[in-house]
């Protein structure tokens, strides 16, 4: 069962999905993790070892919400604890997984190689970890930058700034992410990415001011 306060992410890829679902399981019963996530990628093939129930989402490291012309697909664990998405396009991707209880945390893998030269084989562990709240205000001058999107780049999270410029995406695991802004007026110089990283910190809730100019 997704918990309540996935659904609507989970909606969202689901809805943007192409092509249809990929995944498998469950296959290695004995190999189940409860603390973390085990990845293993071999080809056009990568297989999730998690906690039964965990949402798995996997994306397209250009991947914006609501874009249908690039990879994502999202599966839950079955009592097995091990899910595999095969045959995917060649490319970069991000992983994200979210265990079904206590839902306060995730893991993320950014920039695993899939079918190309550079993974014949590829296997990384990851423990979950707290999620975060990140919090922001986009400016320009100093001044609010309203009714801007707000994106990061392979992932499900994707807002619009409201009238004093501000957004939130709640839910994503500790890392370090580029977010990216996509101005809402044609004045602007065009998108601009910022680096931050939501392990530096104990607090539940990051902010952050991004400056477009």
């Amino acid at each position: 069962m997704i918990p309540k306060q996935w659904k609507g992410i989970v909606s969202v890829v689901a809805l943007s999905i192409m092509p249809a679902c990929r995944c498998t399981g469950p296959a290695n019963a004995g190999s189940e993790t409860t603390s973390g996530v085990e990845i293993a990628v071999e080809g056009t093939t990568v297989r999730t070892t998690t906690a039964a129930g965990a949402i798995v989402m996997i994306f397209d490291e250009h991947y914006v919400s609501g874009n249908t012309r690039l990879f994502t697909d999202t599966a839950t664990v079955d009592e097995g604890g091990d899910v595999a998405f095969t045959d995917l396009p060649p490319g970069n991707y991000n992983i994200f997984i979210y265990p079904e209880s206590p839902f306060d945390s995730g893991a993320v893998f950014f920039n695993i190689s899939v079918g190309t030269q550079y993974n014949a084989v590829f296997a990384d562990t990851e423990s979950f970890k707290p999620l975060r709240t990140l919090r922001g205000t986009v400016t320009r001058q100093g001044q609010p930058g309203p009714y801007s999107l707000v994106f990061i780049p392979g992932s499900p999270y994707r807002a619009e700034t409201d009238a004093e410029g501000k957004f939130s995406f709640t839910g994503v695991p500790e890392g370090v992410y580029t977010v990216t802004v996509h101005p809402s007026t044609e004045s602007d110089s065009g998108d601009k990415s910022f680096v931050i990283d939501l392990s530096a910190t104990d607090d539940a809730v990051v902010d952050a001011t991004l400056e477009l100019q």
